[in-house]
């Protein structure tokens, strides 16, 4: 859900193999205690409005992130030379 966002002291979002489909949910580069994220085996796709790499970047706002996975989704694009910084 897009309010994922809202849950600022979360560390854990481990949501592979549900099933999900729609777009990744903005806002979760604003987690700064998030440790592992991983929505892996989902059908997970880009909205419209939203950017690889500057998804990415708002990641580093997630200090604590140690384990991010996306793999197994409906994502395209190149993987941008910012993920390098996380």
């Amino acid at each position: 859900p897009a309010s994922l966002h809202n849950l600022t002291n979360i560390k854990v979002i481990r949501a592979a193999h549900n099933l999900l489909e729609g777009t990744i949910p903005s806002g979760l580069g604003n987690l700064p205690f998030l440790e592992m994220y991983n929505f892996g085996f989902n059908k997970l796709v880009w909205g419209r409005d939203q950017d690889l790499d500057r998804f990415i970047k708002s990641l580093s706002n997630s200090s604590q992130l140690n384990f991010l996975a996306f793999d197994g989704n409906l994502l395209e694009g190149v993987v941008p030379v910012s993920i390098g910084n996380l």
